[in-house]
């Protein structure tokens, strides 16, 4: 790692490529398996042709159970999911992306670069990265 600020594509460098999707056709109860069987927080969420549809999180899961009760789990993801969904790119500061995150009350960012999802980084892979690179930074 440089001595320069860190930025996303940093952590990125460090961290599996690997993408976790589910179809917006998908059931929350098929949702919360894949999330506990991966023990990650969020699933990027495509259409069908393929396409990005938004992101579904643990939390969308979880408000849709305290309002709807069991039935919940037949939900389909395209009726819970945030369709509106903020994104950085690769060349930004972890800072920000924090500040972003904070603001907006939310854990988890797509990254996009060139109008293709790169990967997502959440609050904790933020942190994990800053701690384990903190001599680097504190030295820069």
């Amino acid at each position: 790692m440089s001595k320069e600020i860190p930025t996303v594509a940093d952590l990125l460098a460090d961290k599996s490529d690997k993408l976790f999707v589910i179809k917006e056709s998908a059931t929350l109860a098929e949702v919360a398996a894949v999330l506990a069987r991966h023990r990650i927080g969020i699933l990027l969420v495509v259409g069908d042709p393929e396409g990005f549809r938004g992101v579904i999180s643990e939390r969308d899961v979880v408000k849709a159970v305290a309002a709807r009760g069991a039935e919940a789990a037949a939900l389909k993801v395209g009726e819970v999911a945030t369709h509106t969904v903020r994104a950085c790119d690769a060349s930004r500061s972890l800072a920000s992306v924090l500040e972003s995150m904070e603001a907006g009350h939310f854990r988890h960012m797509p990254v996009v670069d060139g109008g293709k999802i790169r990967g997502v980084v959440s609050i904790t892979d933020i942190l994990k990265y800053l701690t384990k690179n903190q001599a680097a930074l504190v030295a820069a």
